[in-house]
């Protein structure tokens, strides 16, 4: 070979050794460069990480704190248990449609609400009865106007310290399905904004008018008269120092509108619910009037425009001796005959709740 060539092979070994550093050199950059990018992207992560977890314990807190403030300031929301639990006496199964199953078709009988001594816990803060005519033989018929009975219940709180109960009553109204061929009961359906019969849904309105609840009741004469009006607010129930408190509520279903009203003193009146005067009379008869005023298409069916406005301005007084008495008892007697008509069953719900109703 000659020193020529020899030297041109020199050269260009040379070049390609120069060109094999560079691409080494370009290579450890790349690689020095993508490490630091790596190193950047695990900061990043990390931080990220640790921002989630923040966010996760400051979000825990947040709520707790928020917990235990709505708990410790209103009935709404609240992470304690209740405070009270609701015991009534009757059978250990609450399922008032098992209730209705035991009674025959007429609806003469059924479980009545003291037929044994022992108390059991209501469902969370609610107890359900069926309403019978217990207290007198001459309602034998079935559950009609002029129908009473009594419940008894307790309250019963959880800790030692004194809890104050909020008690609302609500009736709740069913029909029966009956077998044509044998009479017998089949089915019972409940009345509810959502049923389609309208004539039911107005007779479950008015049941819910026709009955009233009282915290007493005496005999006078052979007449019931009854005082401690509880309204549509409901009844206030202390049990202190963690004893368990006993109560008895006595209901009425209304026999005529007069009852509600006038006085024995009075020329038409139909043994009267109230006492003449003495005791809670006065505030009774009043919150009655209350009553009416503000629930008239409760009590009243077919009540000319002219008689509803002057219902607002009715007092025990302008009452007893004027014309509109006469038609708000005809009223009152065909809001009745709607009920009779229209409903075969009926379920009286207690539902309570911590807290005070200071208006009835």
């Amino acid at each position: 070979m000659s020193e020529r060539s020899v030297n041109e092979n020199n050269k260009l070994w040379e070049a390609a050794e120069r060109v094999a550093e560079k691409v080494v050199a370009a290579k450890k950059a790349e690689s020095e460069e993508e490490r630091r990018k790596q190193k950047k992207r695990i900061v990043k992560l990390v931080l990220l990480m640790t921002l989630i977890a923040l966010i996760i314990v400051f979000a825990s807190i947040a709520w707790f704190a928020q917990n235990k403030a709505v708990s410790a300031n209103t009935m709404a929301v609240s992470a304690a248990p209740s405070p009270f639990e609701l015991e009534t006496v009757g059978y250990a199964n609450n399922d008032y449609i098992d209730l209705f199953n035991m009674a025959d078709p007429e609806y003469e009988e059924g479980e009545q609400q003291g037929s044994t001594s022992a108390y059991r816990t209501g469902t969370a803060q609610q107890i359900r009865w069926r309403l019978d005519s217990d207290d007198d033989d001459s309602y034998t018929e079935g559950f009609r106007p002029g129908a009473s009975g009594s419940l008894t219940f307790k309250v019963v709180p959880k800790g030692v310290d004194s809890v104050t109960v909020n008690c609302k009553f609500n009736i709740r109204a069913f029909v029966g399905n009956y077998n044509d061929t044998t009479g017998d009961l089949e089915s019972i359906d409940e009345v509810t904004s959502a049923t389609t019969d309208n004539d039911q849904k107005d007779a479950c309105n008015y049941i819910n008018g026709h009955i009233l609840f009282f915290q007493n009741k005496t005999t006078v004469s052979g007449n019931d008269i009854y005082s401690g009006y509880i309204g549509t607010n409901g009844l206030n129930v202390t049990a202190t120092g963690g004893n368990t408190q006993t109560v008895t509520v006595y209901w009425k279903w209304v026999n005529t509108f007069d009852q509600m009203i006038l006085k024995s003193t009075d020329s038409y009146n139909d043994y009267p619910l109230i006492a003449d005067s003495g005791g809670t009379a006065q505030q009774d008869r009043d919150a009655l009037i209350a009553y009416i005023k503000a629930n008239y298409s409760k009590i009243f069916s077919g009540l000319s425009s002219e008689d509803q406005t002057s219902i607002s301005s009715i007092t025990y007084d302008n009452l007893k001796n004027s014309a509109l008495l006469g038609a708000l008892c005809d009223a009152y007697n065909a809001a009745d005959q709607i009920i009779g008509v229209n409903l075969d069953y009926f379920m009286l719900e207690l539902t309570a709740d911590v807290g005070t109703s200071s208006n009835n």
